[in-house]
């Protein structure tokens, strides 16, 4: 991260010595003229004792070294105000410099977290999915103007559909011979949640529908779930193998579930991946009791204002809390909730994930690039870091003393030792690195500060993330002796 663009600015050592010799110059000037104009009234009034002698010599005399002491006085608090000034600009360029340099590794550590999330959430999609291709389910999206954006589940061979088919177009397209599903995803877009019975042809459906809003509360799309009927049962029978495919869904979902009453915050359900995350052995032991006691006491007030969030329709973003196991161990999660009807009485739904590992990892992660760093800014040769863009990422001691620009004025620029008539060959090997290729080392001429050229031997490697995908490359030189 470049000084110059952050929201603090630096004032460089130069500007600092600046200031203090301009400090010195005008305190200096001060005393001069206060001297030279103190010493003339002096001259004047001593010539003036002189001349009337007596009393009112004495007294003029007096008031000549109440002058001197006045001007004393006055010289003493102007270099002090000067010096205190300079004293404070010296240590607020210091706080704001080590503010900067936390707001960098901050900004390294949400580099590392976004990774790690990205990572998460594919491996929960790949779970999902395998649980959607396993049962009758159809799994749906769509935005604010009925263009599916997700289509997924086994359910959708009873429709003649197979998995993403539909994305792109728009419900009255495809179902333009089923007006009751065309008002059902009106209907859940103009933000009313519910359940129906939807026929399609020989294939019955139940049918769950949902609005989806957006951080400010509006409706940006509907999200339906929906489980196949037996064509060839009563309705009851119907209802109840649907309820049980529900349950099956519920009971192999690989996140924690768990339902509680609005009115008094009592536990009406989990599923066994719940009971697992909160060392639960039995259902019975968590039905009845308040979710709340689940949750680590330093989150409690927390969980209670999202609690009061949803209850007044606003939407509760997921966060990151901590839960107590049974055994009294607490544990990081991530968690979701929303209000919905179950059983007939307004309820929670909390859905959530152990994340202690994923933080272990980020830790971690934060402590091997801590030791790498220290690593690159402690070796004697040369290490320049640069991103995708061939910008200017790393820069360490010993590239300062070899091509004479400091870090602050190379990093987040473009690399300023590739001679112009060179550019073209370096780019085309960074591309060859930044693709992932083994490179070979290979001698270059690069550009010093001052403009000399000095002939280096040039190490490149790929830098990759979590998921080994590449985000930069660094180049080891050595100069030729």
């Amino acid at each position: 991260m470049d000084n110059s663009s952050s929201g603090n600015k630096v004032v460089n050592g130069r500007d600092l010595r600046r200031l203090k010799y301009f400090l010195w110059f005008v305190g200096t000037a001060t005393l001069l003229i206060g001297l030279a104009a103190t010493w003339r009234h002096t001259s004047d009034v001593s010539s003036v004792a002189g001349e009337i002698g007596g009393g009112r010599s004495t007294e003029l005399r007096s008031m000549v070294w109440q002058d001197w002491t006045i001007f004393v006085v006055l010289i003493i608090v102007v270099e002090t105000v000067f010096l205190i000034s300079y004293r404070l600009a010296k240590r607020q360029n210091g706080v704001i410099e080590a503010q900067n340099d936390e707001l960098r590794q901050h900004s390294k550590q949400l580099e590392t977290t976004v990774a790690m999330r990205s990572l998460k959430l594919r491996e929960t999609e790949q779970e999902l999915r395998a649980v959607l291709a396993s049962a009758p389910v159809v799994v749906w999206m769509t935005d604010s103007r009925g263009h599916f954006t997700l289509s997924e589940g086994s359910g959708l061979k009873l429709l003649g559909l197979e998995p993403g088919a539909v994305i792109g177009r728009k419900v009255s397209q495809v179902y333009k011979d089923f007006p009751k599903i065309i008002e059902h995803n009106r209907r859940a877009l103009a933000g009313e949640t519910f359940t129906a019975r939807v026929e399609v042809g020989s294939a019955s459906f139940v049918s769950h529908y949902s609005p989806v809003r957006d951080g400010s509360g509006n409706i940006t799309g509907v999200l339906g779930v929906a489980l196949a009927l037996a064509a060839d049962d009563s309705t009851a029978k119907e209802l109840k193998r649907s309820e049980d495919r529900y349950g099956q869904l519920v009971r192999f979902f690989p996140l924690g579930m768990v339902i509680f009453r609005v009115s008094d915050g009592t536990v009406v359900f989990a599923n066994p991946a719940a009971l697992k995350l909160l060392g639960i052995k039995n259902e019975k032991e968590i039905v009845g009791r308040r979710a709340v006691d689940f949750v680590h006491p330093d989150y409690q007030e927390i969980a209670t204002e999202r609690m009061n969030m949803l209850k007044l329709g606003m939407p509760a973003a997921l966060i990151k809390e901590k839960y107590v196991r049974a055994d009294g161990t607490a544990f990081d999660v991530e968690v979701t909730s929303l209000v919905f009807d179950y059983d007939g009485a307004p309820s929670f739904l909390a859905v959530f994930r152990d994340v202690t590992a994923a933080k272990e990892a980020e830790e971690r992660m934060r402590r091997e690039h801590e030791v790498l760093q220290s690593v690159i800014m402690s070796v004697p040769s040369p290490i320049i870091g640069i991103d995708r863009v061939a910008n200017v990422t790393i820069w360490n001691p010993a590239a300062e003393r070899l091509f004479g620009w400091q870090q602050e004025e190379a990093v987040g620029k473009k690399i300023p030792i590739i001679p112009e008539d060179r550019e073209e060959e370096f780019r085309r090997t960074m591309t060859k690195v930044l693709e992932g290729r083994q490179m070979e080392p290979f001698t270059a001429p690069c550009l010093k500060k001052n403009g000399d050229q000095v002939k280096c031997t040039c190490w490149p490697a790929a830098i990759r993330d979590v998921n080994r995908a590449v985000v930069g490359a660094y180049v080891m030189f050595e100069k030729w002796s």
